[in-house]
């Protein structure tokens, strides 16, 4: 609860559905005066206010992320349900051998209590728990703590980052340039915002992603990093970056995997629950297998893209994932002459999927030709509340700049 205060993550406390039930000892007074203080005010309460009402707290070390703590409250709950039922059953066989029925029962009535309180972390109530939702929600204007930001303002203030659940794709052509965005975007979020990613590409493997992430922390060019040719002073500037690497991002990292054609990902969710990542990113996610051996690959691409929604849900957190436009999309009209062209999410290879579950879909469309040497456009083929529009970002490879064209923050969106 403290790191809740620290944090004053509101969203986190609802999702959580904490009850009384889950704690212990003085714990229980604490519990109270959160929600007491949560009832009156709409917001969680300060670490000023807890360690005045609660002075043993100060000396309380708490330096992880709430869900942390959240998951060992989980965790403790389960196992005195657990303990406690067996403790019953065993008395009960102890009396009469004979009464296994009446045992069963209990351990039955103890699976589904935990599978119960499972269950009910995903429902919200909107007569009992939307009226103080909306209210905290309402009077919160700063940008959630808990989000990933896109990095480019056009979306950014108007969808407020990418939230635990949303499904983030960003579709394109072979070679135009999806692997670069999805690595600004995680670098920008580690780097700036402090926040952890698993980045697991299925075409790159550890080496090029990590010169990549090296060109962008060190702003010197990918080029010569790859071909060992840095100037002197280039390469001294990219010395120091790398030096003063340990020191970024404020105890936040973005864990490299190689995907090698053959990640299952139900695999990528497993490790990214268990370094409690703040997001993660799936570089051609059409190329992810699946736990079904036997399905052929346009029902494996569908597979996988369902799976990410469900895991991205579970975890709740935030997934960025790229796929690519199928041929159709290459015939379409103004492709041929370095134009956005008019390819949708109906266009999306292999699967309808990825379009219907998304949450925000950008496309990357234009040709290669002499308008996208220094920037390029990005569509957006679906937004979480319908927008639709495009903006442009720099295509930066001597400073390493994806960043949006501040000139055209706004005006850009249409919404419908």
């Amino acid at each position: 609860m403290l790191a809740l205060a620290r944090e004053q993550d509101t969203m986190a406390w609802y999702t959580a559905k904490l009850t009384e039930g889950l704690f212990v000892g003085n714990e229980v007074g604490l519990f109270k005066n959160f929600e007491s203080y949560l009832n009156k005010y709409n917001k969680l309460p300060t670490l000023e206010h807890l360690f005045e009402k609660f002075a043993d707290l100060k000396a309380v070390p708490f330096p992880e992320p709430p869900q942390v703590y959240l998951d060992e409250v989980e965790a403790r709950y389960k196992y005195n349900v657990i303990n406690d039922a067996n403790v019953e059953s065993q008395q009960i066989l102890a009396t009469d051998k004979t009464a296994v029925n009446e045992a069963y029962d209990v351990m039955m009535q103890a699976s589904l209590k935990i599978q119960g309180r499972d269950l009910g972390k995903r429902i919200i109530s909107f007569k009992e728990d939307a009226p103080k939702l909306l209210l905290s929600d309402y009077h919160d204007t700063t940008f959630d703590k808990s989000v990933m930001k896109f990095h480019w303002d056009t979306v950014d203030r108007r969808t407020k980052g990418a939230s635990g659940g949303d499904f983030i794709s960003m579709v394109g052509r072979p070679q135009a340039g999806k692997s670069w965005v999805m690595l600004y975007n995680s670098y920008q979020n580690f780097a700036i915002e402090a926040k952890s990613s698993l980045f697991v590409s299925m075409e790159m493997n550890a080496l090029a992603m990590s010169q990549r992430l090296g060109s962008l922390h060190s702003t010197t060019p990918i080029t010569g990093l790859k071909t060992k040719q840095y100037s002197t002073i280039t390469y001294n500037q990219f010395l120091k970056s790398v030096q003063h690497l340990p020191n970024t991002g404020n105890g936040a990292d973005i864990y490299i995997v190689d995907g090698n054609l053959a990640a299952d990902i139900e695999d990528i969710y497993m490790l990214a629950h268990q370094l409690h990542v703040d997001a993660v990113y799936v570089d051609g996610a059409y190329l992810c297998r699946t736990k079904n051996s036997r399905a052929n690959r346009y029902d494996r691409v569908t597979e996988v893209a369902e799976s990410i929604k469900r895991y991205t849900t579970s975890l709740n957190i935030p997934s960025f994932t790229s796929w690519q436009f199928n041929r159709d999309a290459v015939n379409k009209k103004g492709s041929q002459r370095g134009e956005t062209s008019e390819a949708g999410l109906e266009n999306i290879g292999m699967t309808d999927a990825v379009g219907q579950l998304s949450s925000v879909v950008f496309g990357l469309m234009q040709q290669k030709s002499v308008e996208t040497l220094n920037s390029r456009t990005i569509d957006i083929l679906k937004g979480r509340d319908g927008e639709t529009g495009k903006f442009r970002i720099h295509w930066d490879f001597i400073n390493m700049d994806f960043s949006e064209f501040p000139e055209e923050e706004q005006g850009m969106l249409q919404f419908i």
